[in-house]
């Protein structure tokens, strides 16, 4: 089952060691708006990637679970039943890996203008 959101997903410069994932440099996410059972599936591989070492990481491996948690909230889309524990649970640990990475990674903010 698929509802188009009106959220598209953000460029990735990928990993900074772009192998991982199986993603190369450059590449967007295939998330496009549109909320599918594979983007619930991905969600789990994408934090648990995250997991590893989420310095590793740009930003768009942490907006790519939101963006397919917004839609699913904004779309009213079930999560499929197989899917519901690995996706909530891993969508659960998303906050504590934000933090990890700004911990990690220098976000300039507005007097680095």
């Amino acid at each position: 089952m698929s509802r188009h959101c009106s959220l598209h997903c953000w460029p990735s410069r990928s990993l900074k060691d772009s192998g991982s994932l199986g993603f190369q440099s450059g590449a967007r996410w295939p998330h496009q708006g549109d909320v599918y059972s594979a983007s619930f599936a991905a969600v789990p591989h994408v934090i648990s990637a995250l997991a590893l070492d989420p310095t590793r990481f740009d930003s768009a491996y942490f907006q790519f679970p939101a963006s397919v948690e917004i839609c699913r909230v904004s779309k009213n889309v079930p999560v499929p039943t197989d899917l519901q524990q690995a996706y909530f649970d891993a969508l659960a640990s998303l906050p504590m890996l934000a933090a990890r990475w700004a911990a990690k990674v220098r976000i300039p903010d507005q007097s680095d203008r």
